[in-house]
């Protein structure tokens, strides 16, 4: 057993010096000088970006109906107009029955928008009357 422990010591030996790179005349009694390598970044811990990901159609178009529900600014009554044009849960313009009162600019271009991505699949839905428009103070709103 002995034996058999020497034998593999010996070659364990033998193979760990034959796995050392032999010394080149240029390298004789020379210090080895290894390649610097540049550090490790830390791993980032802010959002990672989505490049290469598109924002889909219904979800451009719910951005663009919210960002619109904004233009309220009027200088009479007929520059109003009530919008219900929602994007549901389908990714299509749907009608809702909130009636929310904006410039009849934006009530264009979302009209536009919700003709774009289209009705179906959306519910039919009942709604009361609107309530009624109104200028005050250069902004569209609805009186109670």
């Amino acid at each position: 057993m002995t034996m058999r422990i020497t034998v593999l010591l010996t070659l364990i030996m033998i193979g760990a010096v034959a796995c050392q790179p032999k010394p080149t005349p240029d390298s004789a009694g020379a210090a080895e000088v290894l390649e610097e390598q540049p550090p490790i970044a830390a791993p980032s811990t802010s959002e990672p970006e989505s490049e290469g990901v598109e924002e889909s159609a219904s979800e451009k178009a719910k951005r663009a109906l919210e960002q619109l529900d904004k233009e309220v600014e009027c200088e009479t009554v007929d520059d109003c107009a009530h919008s219900r044009m929602r994007v549901g849960s389908n990714g299509q313009c749907c009608r809702g029955c909130t009636a929310r009162p904006i410039n009849q600019s934006a009530y264009e271009k979302q009209r536009a928008i919700c003709d774009e991505l289209g009705p179906e699949g959306c519910p039919m839905k009942k709604c009361v009357a609107p309530p009624t428009l109104a200028c005050q103070e250069g902004k569209c709103v609805n009186l109670p």
